[in-house]
């Protein structure tokens, strides 16, 4: 059995892949990630530390694991290597580029820092009055100190979910930009217009996050971008960015996939 830790495109770019090939696998993730066709796995969800992480391997008798979870889950990606080292597997880490492709960042106003309080400190250099943080609403509680004392905006899905656990976090409904990603520069463009953004504070989350379109779009404005950089991976991960070499991990051919 192969255990694949999603709720990300990669996670279901990786279960697709397995469908594909007709391997069974479980697919976990910490919330719901909305329904998508599967043939051959099935689905959990719910946080799982070290032990209980362990326990679900041996009990599924899991011999693979693939981590395709969100590059900033970092204490997922911890719990995944020491589960699983504890079982004998060395985990595979289905990895996303998150560089930015050639010619975007020429032009553009970045400031890369590494912690969310380093991305508070910047905002306040930089002189931000409204700053549009599309850092997601896991985000929000790391960003209380700035949104508390300033005009921010932040970014989530319209999902009722989302919007639930913003408003617990204590957040105005004002503040909340509820919608989809805009999956072009020229729709991030639209957005940063109608709510007057005069900055943009962004995760380091590559073409999946739409990290291009992003700062396209503060280029296109003049505007500058504080972009988090993502976590570093723990050691233990035989990491893989494509499907054909995951494909190779797994002892299937191309001919095969």
């Amino acid at each position: 059995m192969i255990a694949v830790f999603g709720g990300t495109t990669e996670g279901k770019m990786v279960a697709d892949f397995l469908d594909r090939i007709g391997m069974h696998y479980v697919y976990s993730t910490r919330r719901s990630s909305g329904p998508f066709p599967m043939k051959h796995g099935q689905t959990r969800q719910g946080a799982l530390d070290e032990t209980s992480m362990a326990s679900f391997l041996a009990d599924r008798d899991v011999t693979t694991v693939i981590d395709a979870a969100h590059p900033f889950a970092a204490e997922l990606h911890r719990t995944v290597v020491r589960a699983s080292r504890s079982l004998g597997i060395v985990p595979i880490r289905f990895d996303r580029d998150c560089s930015l492709p050639q010619g975007v960042e020429k032009g553009a106003s970045l400031h890369h820092v590494d912690t969310f309080p380093d991305a508070i400190e910047m905002l306040g250099a930089l002189g931000c009055k409204r700053p549009l943080a599309s850092t997601g609403v896991e985000s929000i509680g790391r960003l209380e100190p700035y949104w508390r004392m300033h005009d921010m905006r932040i970014r989530i899905l319209p999902t009722v979910d989302s919007v639930c656990r913003a408003l617990d976090q204590g957040i105005p409904p004002g503040r909340l930009v509820m919608m989809d990603p805009p999956r072009s520069s020229q729709r991030e463009v639209l957005c940063l217009l109608a709510y007057g953004i005069d900055c943009m504070l962004c995760k380091e989350n590559g073409r999946s996050g739409f990290l291009p379109e992003k700062v396209l779009a503060a280029k296109k404005l003049h505007l500058p971008v504080v972009v988090v950089r993502r976590p570093s991976l723990p050691e233990g991960f035989s990491i893989v960015e494509t499907l054909d070499e995951l494909g190779g991990r797994l002892g299937i051919s191309r001919g095969e996939a």
